[in-house]
């Protein structure tokens, strides 16, 4: 029997929770919300310099950094459920403060805790996954889960151009009282329709940062933050590259970010299914090499180019750096719940996220001024550097694998399946 959009939303076609796939829908509406309308909220409202918002982001983000792996070693002790419930109610009571927010000092303070609160509650969703559902469901939930929240985040970001249309103080306001509001909504699903985790016990926790020791696993985490430059060049470089060094009308930037969001939504579940297994995933990620080379190549050309050829040019590296972006996702997500042990999930998944991490902070400033400042010849050289880690990453698990001890998953004794 065909499974409509309905069901296919509340992932039953990917053995998600339902209360899981709707959360990941409504909370990513409210972020969707705040993360289009955010930088006039902080000007705008809360007062704000530019160079002040800039600042306190990055503060934001450098602290969340350094807190990433004892935040994951914090979800391993006290259990996803629970790390995951306090992230969230925590989420909605800063942002419900936002609209008292006035100067930089009190903005930073907040910034700097819904940011480690995010990172808290990403890591806890993370683990949790990885908790209730078995090997071969955890990466076709999180593919499941990606797809709507691109839905919820295109959502949220229609009702943010709504609420910027208006621009008076009450609508600046709804920003972050939407947000506040998704998390509540988020904190319900939570708290009373998922299944509840219960930490390891005692006698089986262990201490230390393992996952920092791991060379495989470490290596496997760089490559993983190389693949994810996919995340910078469509974020940032390609659209200064169409305004700066093709004669495509401004309009176009947005035109592809439509195509990309709609090829994620369509094409992402499936994409899945190939990287479920550590094997699988490699190859997924070395296909997702060849595929953000190529359009590193086609956009390369782009700046020789005019007219419709300069469009249908732009529009096919799109959807080459989707596919990569969609290969990308799904091995990363094959191999680090393939190689985080139990009782360490939490700690492994942090250490594996500090790779993208890395690339957030370095990746803007540097691509941006070596394509601008170079033209064709960045676009090769990054096509190059991509096409290295593609091949290394065959090997690189491989390793992990050997590493890795060749007993079974304990069961998840854990999971309490009632749900209050």
């Amino acid at each position: 029997m065909a499974v409509g959009w309905t069901e296919r939303l509340l992932g039953a076609d990917c053995g998600v929770p339902p209360a899981l796939a709707l959360g990941s829908v409504t909370t990513a509406i409210g972020s969707g919300v705040f993360a289009a309308g955010s930088a006039v909220f902080f000007t705008g409202y809360v007062g704000c310099s530019a160079a002040q918002v800039g600042l306190g982001l990055s503060v934001a983000a450098l602290i969340a950094f350094a807190a990433q792996v004892p935040l994951g070693m914090l979800v391993d002790r006290m259990g996803s459920w629970r790390c995951w419930l306090a992230a969230v109610l925590l989420l909605a009571l800063l942002f419900a403060c936002y609209p008292a927010v006035t100067g930089f000092a009190t903005f930073l303070v907040v910034v700097v805790a819904c940011t480690l609160c995010s990172t808290l509650g990403g890591l806890s969703r993370g683990r949790y996954i990885g908790d209730v559902l078995d090997r071969q469901s955890r990466v076709r939930a999180s593919a499941r889960i990606r797809v709507n929240a691109n839905i919820g985040t295109a959502l949220g970001m229609l009702m943010a151009a709504a609420c910027l249309a208006v621009g008076t103080r009450e609508a600046y306001i709804a920003l972050p009282v939407v947000n506040a509001a998704s998390y509540i909504v988020d904190l319900v699903l939570i708290g009373f329709f998922m299944p509840r985790t219960e930490p390891l016990p005692r006698g089986r926790a262990r201490t230390g940062k393992a996952a920092l020791r791991d060379g495989p696993f470490l290596t496997l985490t760089l490559i993983n933050g190389i693949m994810m430059v996919n995340d910078t060049l469509f974020g940032v470089v390609i659209p200064l590259w169409v305004l700066r060094r093709t004669d495509a009308p401004h309009a176009t930037i947005a035109a592809l970010f439509l195509l990309n969001t709609a090829l994620v939504v369509c094409c992402q579940t499936r994409v899945g299914r190939s990287a479920e297994k550590i094997p699988g995933a490699a190859r997924a990620q070395r296909r997702a090499a060849y595929a953000i080379a190529g359009s590193c190549v086609v956009f390369a050309s782009t700046g020789g180019t005019s007219g419709w050829q300069t469009l249908g040019l732009l529009a096919a590296g799109t959807v080459l750096l989707t596919a990569g972006e969609l290969l990308e996702a799904a091995a990363a997500w094959g191999i680090s719940y393939g190689l985080a042990p139990d009782d360490r999930r939490g700690e492994y998944l942090a250490v594996f996220g500090l790779g993208p991490q890395l690339m957030d902070v370095v990746g803007p400033v540097a691509l941006t001024g070596l394509t601008l400042a170079c033209g064709a010849a960045a676009w090769l050289g990054i096509a190059v550097v991509v096409l290295g880690a593609g091949a290394a990453v065959g090997p690189a698990a491989a390793w992990a694998q050997r590493r890795t001890a060749a007993t079974a998953e304990p069961p998840p004794h854990h999971v309490r399946q009632d749900v209050q």
